[in-house]
């Protein structure tokens, strides 16, 4: 890069990190809170996709020879589910923590490092099955939020943060929204096959001799249908807060310069809004 193409480049960093800094920092904090909150959601949905990965082994298992098994076999079965399980949930807490420092940076508050999001190793963010750029972009934001601590001068920082990281936000915001969309998605779809199966089975070799039974047995198949069916909602609701995060802090980035602080102040707000309304959402179904 020649020196002249520096220079441009500083110029330009140093008129994105005013414009953001004249951001109102109230409406800033209250947009990162509320992503804080629903990334905090996610913790019940990665359980529940090794826990669904354990229902889609049991419904199998009771098909099959003597139909016994017992709690190893299906843990064993569902190994690298739980796995990648943990190592998504290391990678949710990095977003969290993100969002948790850029919150306390705009209302003027000490970041302290996240002890428990620092153990997170490279090894382990391998193991979510994240693409490579993806993985890249989470250890980019994990050594942000592992630095020393972020006070003092609040918006130079504040503008800082938004900057440096936008592009690493986004990406693993929309990596771990691919990995919810797809993955989950099909175990939930795996657990409804198998458990249709398991139910028609039995009904069919069991309707004539206990008819009161096979009833019985559809009630129970109809609860977990409904059960299915709540887990998938929050599945799209989480997608939803991710990419609606993502879409927030892309215009934290952008700072388009024909809105004015009032129209800003006011998309924060309706993407808190909607981020909060999309955590209770979750937050029902399990």
């Amino acid at each position: 890069m020649t020196s002249s193409a520096r220079a441009r480049a500083a110029i330009w960093m140093a008129v994105s990190t005013m414009s953001i800094a004249c951001m109102p920092p109230r409406a800033v904090a209250t947009y990162a809170a509320a992503a804080t909150r629903v990334t905090s959601e996610f913790p019940a949905i990665a359980g529940d996709m090794h826990a669904s990965c354990l229902r889609f082994q049991s419904f199998s298992l009771q098909r099959r020879g003597d139909g016994w098994y017992d709690e190893a076999m299906l843990r064993s079965r569902c190994a690298a589910t739980d796995t990648a399980v943990t190592a998504i949930i290391g990678v949710n807490r990095v977003l969290a923590a993100y969002f948790s420092a850029l919150a306390r940076l705009a209302d003027g508050k000490v970041v302290s490092t996240d002890t428990e999001v620092k153990l997170l190793s490279a090894s382990i963010i391998g193991r979510t099955g994240m693409s490579q750029a993806q993985e890249s972009a989470v250890g980019a934001l994990l050594q942000y939020v592992s630095s020393t601590l972020l006070d003092i001068s609040r918006r130079p920082k504040l503008a800082q943060a938004i900057a440096s990281q936008n592009a690493n936000v986004i990406v693993v915001a929309n990596g771990l929204r691919d990995i919810v969309s797809r993955d989950y998605r099909q175990l939930l779809n795996n657990e409804e096959t198998a458990a249709n199966s398991f139910y028609r089975t039995i009904v069919r070799e069991g309707r004539q001799r206990e008819p009161l039974a096979a009833v019985l047995l559809m009630d129970v198949r109809d609860e977990r249908a409904s059960q299915l069916d709540a887990r998938r909602e929050a599945l799209d609701a989480y997608a939803k807060a991710l990419g609606t995060i993502s879409s927030g802090h892309q215009k934290l980035y952008l700072r388009r310069n024909k809105l004015g602080a009032k129209e800003m102040v006011a998309e924060l707000a309706g993407h808190a809004e909607t981020l909060d309304k999309l955590a209770k959402r979750i937050e029902k179904a399990f």
